[in-house]
């Protein structure tokens, strides 16, 4: 089973992030972000056979420059 994080800045376009190394993961680092700004995270996991629904989402606010 692999687990795949999607982000977004607006919440309308979610962007996939890449898989999670492992199914065990518990953080997840996201370079690049501009500054003083809402993200919005939430996971889906997937194997062979099917996908789970989306995760609840998560937001969290970047510092200030």
């Amino acid at each position: 089973m692999k687990h795949f994080l999607f982000f977004s800045d607006v919440e309308v376009m979610w962007t996939p992030g890449g898989a999670l190394a492992t199914a065990n993961a518990v953080s997840f680092s996201s370079p690049g972000l501009s500054p003083n700004t809402t993200y919005s995270y939430r996971l889906r996991s997937t194997n062979t056979a099917d996908s789970s629904a989306y995760s609840n989402t998560a937001s969290a606010i970047t510092l200030p420059r």
